[in-house]
């Protein structure tokens, strides 16, 4: 994910602001935070391991982002995220995360997500 550029996912009516429209009357926005949070804590714990060991932090992404799977798992199978969404965190945490460069990437077009959805909630007044 590092290689996209951030024009192409966070201006507006980038990628970012396509998901945000598409799922913003399909999911709650406190799902995607939960989920976000759960990246946060990831990068952070990332962070820590590459100021320590930078080889390992490498290394350690692909391990530690399975942890999001469950995750989305749950969220898809109770109903609280959409069908989309489950698919494309997925597949950019599956295909497209492979080192810490992508993962931060991930996690910027993600915060990009949840800005423009909860920009999408104030302009359809339910803020």
């Amino acid at each position: 994910m590092s290689c996209i550029d951030a024009k192409d996912y966070a201006v507006e009516n980038g990628w970012a602001h396509v998901v945000a429209e598409k799922i913003q009357n399909s999911m709650k926005i406190n799902q995607l935070r939960k989920f976000f949070n759960s990246v946060k804590r990831i990068k952070e714990d990332l962070r820590a391991e590459r100021d320590d060991r930078e080889i390992d932090a490498i290394d350690s992404v692909s391990e530690t982002k399975y942890e999001l799977f469950p995750e989305l798992a749950y969220a898809y199978g109770r109903r609280l995220i959409t069908e989309d969404f489950y698919e494309l965190m997925t597949m950019c945490l599956r295909d497209r995360t492979s080192n810490v460069g992508d993962f931060r990437a991930f996690e910027k077009f993600l915060s990009a997500i949840l800005a423009y959805c909860k920009m999408c909630e104030r302009s359809s007044g339910s803020d």
